[in-house]
């Protein structure tokens, strides 16, 4: 089977929604697929072509201190409302438009399946430009909700959620397969795209590497990657009460936090008054974020309020079998059965792990997860 994937978020760029779409790929291609990937860069082993980013996301520096963005000017705030009006269903459709004229370059390959992979929900609309031109089928993996909880300031407006609701049904009822990572995205896709097949392909994580040292301190707690740039609605502030209490309590705990996080964010922690137990490490490469993640002692997890999926994160932490703590209220918490208990009682009485100790469920494998995929559109081609 040949899959051509389209994905705006792949490594080397640093993004927690490049792990799905990387593992995936490698996955189908270990069980006999042939993959092809457009994406905006991609790593060594990886087959596909390149579509650019225009402007590439600059990484902050871990331990700089926090410098506060310059007001934006009048003209760029005029762009950014003219990019947010004027360009449907987001303003990555310039890049999909790309991607798409990239795809034309894979000179002899002949997908059977076109698989796109969203945030952004744009990239949907490579699906049915390239089945068109390749006679393929097209899957479209859905990883957030598209209107019902959008992270786009724009979507708070009706009409512009009535006007991109079209946009959606007259995308996703083209699909001959949509994915969503769990029930409430793939509930959302049965209201847009009745009498789709619609299946659920949840997260997933691949076994972790080799620990690194994560340096001198007695018990290290890891959070990976952003707050509220990757949910406008999560804040800072329940992780940073929890920080506080728990270093009032022990002093020999020593919390990592690796990946990009705002200025205010970075102050917030350094206010905690945990002092050097706080470590900023900023974005780092996927393999080095594992490696970081196995040898840590336990993991600290949040989400906004309203929330109603569980971080892909998460299943990176289980696989590593660490004790995971919840840190804020929502039903995200019952959904990804979290211990109930206070966060700050929990990380007061978070032991050392020892090697091969484990705690909680066990997370799928992306091989799991490729081979699931391949019943379904296996399913779809006998109808």
């Amino acid at each position: 089977m040949n899959v051509l994937l389209i994905a705006r978020h792949f490594p080397p760029l640093v993004s927690g929604g490049a792990r799905r779409p990387y593992l995936l790929a490698l996955a189908l291609e270990a069980l006999g697929a042939e993959v092809r990937v457009v994406a905006p860069g991609l790593p060594p082993g990886v087959k596909g072509v390149v579509a650019p980013l225009l402007h590439a996301p600059p990484l902050e520096q871990a331990d700089a201190p926090p410098v506060p963005a310059p007001p934006p000017t009048l003209s760029a705030r005029l762009r950014d409302l003219a990019r947010s009006w004027l360009l449907w269903p987001d303003a990555e459709i310039r890049w999909v438009r790309r991607a798409v004229r990239a795809a034309g370059s894979l000179e002899g390959f002949r997908p059977d399946w076109i698989l796109t992979t969203s945030p952004p929900e744009s990239i949907h609309c490579a699906g049915p430009a390239l089945r068109r031109r390749h006679q393929a089928r097209w899957v479209a993996d859905l990883r957030d909700e598209w209107l019902a909880r959008p992270f786009r300031a724009e979507l708070s407006h009706p009409w512009r959620r009535m006007v991109e609701g079209v946009i959606a049904r007259r995308l996703l009822v083209r699909a001959d397969l949509i994915i969503g990572v769990d029930a409430v995205v793939a509930r959302e896709a049965r209201r847009l795209a009745p009498g789709r097949p619609i299946e659920v392909l949840a997260q997933f994580a691949a076994p972790p590497p080799p620990p690194v040292d994560l340096g001198p301190g007695g018990v290290h707690v890891l959070y990976t990657g952003s707050v509220s740039l990757s949910d406008p609605a999560c804040g800072i502030e329940p992780l940073c009460a929890a920080i506080a209490a728990t270093v009032r309590r022990r002093s020999d705990l020593v919390f990592h936090f690796v990946g990009r996080l705002t200025p205010e964010e970075r102050a917030a922690l350094r206010a905690t008054g945990a002092g050097d137990a706080v470590r900023l490490h900023g974005p780092r490469p996927y393999d080095e974020t594992r490696a970081m993640q196995a040898a840590a002692d336990g993991f600290l997890v949040t989400a906004a309020p309203d929330a109603t999926a569980i971080p892909g994160k998460v299943y990176e932490y289980r696989a590593v079998g660490a004790p995971i703590i919840a840190v804020g209220e929502g039903p995200w918490r019952a959904i990804g059965g979290y211990d109930p208990g206070d966060a700050a009682d929990r990380l007061s009485s978070l032991a050392k792990r020892r090697p091969g100790e484990r705690d909680g469920p066990v997370a799928d494998t992306p091989e799991d997860a490729a081979r699931r995929l391949l019943a379904m559109m296996r399913a779809v081609v006998r109808g």
